[in-house]
């Protein structure tokens, strides 16, 4: 009887108070993606059986999510760089139609032997002025004459070209550094050197045709460049000997000196230059395969002048020799009291050059004897230049002097108003050279 009871006990709970036995589950509380507590995670007890992460069923299409698009931007005008000047550039100059293949060819110091003969017909005989020039910076460069125009440079970076007869600006190109190369000019484009490389000008109007700056630690030129053959020579102050092609400047051959101040001269196939180091060396012209070499004392500024098979140069030891074309070998040799920075010129059976000394020499061309010597007021820095029997030479007395060729007296000279280091460069009746004043003076 007692479990009916219970039973109908348990019946008459539930009608009076309405009680279900609950069958939702505990609702996880949500914690934002975001919370620093969503990053702890349930660590399973021993055998506790983790569930796999749930993934999308496989049919169930997946919106992938969109690749983020490249920021859009102005397009920008590219930033101009300056044009390369070490490759030259490749297409070629055209020279004038009908043109030789070395016409209208002319460089200072009379040839490509540089001996600084010039053959004119009648020199400067009154030393008066027929006109002068005035550039904005020293003048260093020596003229270089052709077709009734002059060419030469000047510290302010201009190469300029001028009317021989009446002194007249035809055109001027800035080169972008001083200019103490003189130009070498052959079928309608002149060659000169500047602290800013070499350049190759159009004869007529000026304008640039190539550039390059010779690799090593200076850029600078100021030698004065050769021409043959199509082929140009240049020494540069880094050191670099280098036969260019004379329409591309792309370079044929390279070799290595010591800083070169002096220029080339050719003779019989060879290249002969001297050097900072004290190095006269002669090379194949058309390879630049080093024949010989030969040392005069530490440094060499002059410029080399061959005639007849033999080379004529001064260093700043004050010994002045003549050396052998073909071995390198001293023929002999003569000292000064001072440097010797002047190239020679020659003529016939004699030498002349300029010393620190003061002094202007006439030597012996097979012997060193000692013909004459005329001494001026001042250091010679400047090479004479030679023309129908007269002897022209400058001085740091500010002068330009003109002697017997002969017998060393005096002509006449003409006063500038600084160092007269330009080489005279004769013409008939006339002769053209530059000044530390930063003027070019034609004197008749």
């Amino acid at each position: 009887m007692i479990r009916p009871v219970i039973l109908l006990i348990l019946v008459i709970c539930l009608i009076l108070t309405g009680c279900q036995p609950s069958s939702a589950e505990p609702q996880a509380e949500k914690i934002s993606e975001f919370s620093p507590t969503a990053a702890v995670t349930h660590q399973p007890q021993q055998n506790e059986e983790v569930p796999p992460t749930p993934t999308s069923p496989p049919d169930e299409e997946i919106t992938p999510t969109p690749s983020p698009q490249p920021t859009s931007t102005s397009t920008l005008e590219p930033t101009s760089t300056p044009e390369p000047t070490i490759t030259p550039t490749p297409t070629p100059f055209v020279p004038p139609a009908g043109a030789a293949p070395d016409a209208g060819s002319a460089l200072h110091r009379g040839g490509s032997g540089r001996s600084g003969h010039y053959p004119v017909e009648a020199a400067a005989t009154s030393g008066e002025l027929l006109w002068s020039f005035e550039t904005d910076g020293e003048v260093h460069s020596s003229p270089t004459l052709i077709d009734g125009e002059l060419f030469v440079g000047s510290d302010d970076g201009h190469l300029y070209a001028i009317n021989i007869d009446d002194g007249t600006l035809i055109w001027k190109s800035d080169l972008g550094g001083k200019i103490f190369s003189s130009p070498v000019i052959a079928n309608g484009l002149i060659y000169v050197g500047s602290d800013s490389g070499l350049h190759a000008l159009d004869q007529e109007n000026g304008d640039q045709i190539w550039q390059i700056e010779p690799a090593g630690s200076s850029r600078r030129v100021r030698s004065s460049p050769i021409y043959a053959e199509g082929l140009v020579y240049l020494g540069s102050d880094s050191g670099r000997l280098m036969a260019l092609d004379a329409m591309s400047g792309v370079t044929i051959w390279e070799n290595r000196l010591g800083p070169v101040f002096s220029s080339p001269a050719l003779a019989d196939d060879l290249l002969i230059i001297a050097d900072e180091n004290g190095q006269l060396a002669a090379f194949d012209r058309l390879s630049g395969e080093k024949m010989w070499s030969h040392r005069i004392g530490n440094k060499i500024y002059a410029t080399p002048a061959v005639a007849d098979g033999v080379i004529y140069i001064g260093g700043l030891n004050g010994q002045f020799e003549a050396v052998s074309l073909e071995s390198g070998e001293q023929i002999w040799a003569v000292r000064t009291n001072r440097p010797i920075v002047s190239s020679a010129a020659i003529a016939d059976d004699r030498v002349y050059f300029g010393s620190l000394d003061n002094n202007i020499y006439a030597l012996s061309a097979a012997t060193g004897e000692e013909i004459w010597q005329y001494t001026a007021e001042n250091e010679v820095y400047g090479s004479p230049s030679i023309a129908a029997g007269v002897v022209f030479v400058g001085s740091d007395d500010g002068y330009l002097y003109a002697l017997d060729r002969e017998t060393g007296a005096l002509e006449w000279r003409f006063k500038t108003d600084g160092y007269v280091g330009s080489s005279a460069a004769p013409a008939d009746g006339i002769v053209i050279f530059g000044s530390y004043d930063g003027s070019i003076y034609a004197v008749r």
